[in-house]
C-alpha cells in the first residue's frame, strides 16, 4: 500500500503521461512501462492502485483520470480527521 511518503506529485505523473505514445493503454501496461523506464517508485505505485484492466482511450483520458485521482488523494490527505463527520443538526 502506498504511504504519504510515496505519493507522486502531479508533475511526476504529468511527465510520465507525456511519454506514453500508444493508445489505448491499460493500467497494467502503464505499470509495466513505469517499471521499464525506471519512473519514480511513487508513479509505479500510483498506477498499481488502478484495476489493471482499466483502459485509457487516449492521452486526454489518461491525463484527466490521473489528475482527478491524484487531486482527490491530496484533498483526502489534507482533511483533518475530526472534520470527516458533520455534527448532527438539532
Amino acid at each position: 500500500m502506498a504511504t504519504l511518503a510515496t505519493t507522486p506529485t502531479l508533475g511526476e505523473l504529468s511527465r510520465f503521461v507525456a511519454n506514453i505514445r500508444a493508445y489505448p493503454v491499460s493500467a497494467g501496461q502503464l505499470l509495466e512501462k513505469a517499471k521499464r523506464t525506471h519512473a519514480p517508485k511513487a508513479v509505479e505505485q500510483f498506477y498499481q492502485s488502478f484495476d489493471q484492466d482499466r483502459v485509457f482511450k487516449d492521452k486526454d483520458d489518461l491525463a484527466a483520470v490521473t489528475e482527478q485521482v491524484e487531486i482527490l488523494r491530496e484533498e483526502g490527505e489534507e482533511m483533518p480527521q475530526d472534520g470527516l463527520s458533520a455534527p448532527e443538526e438539532d
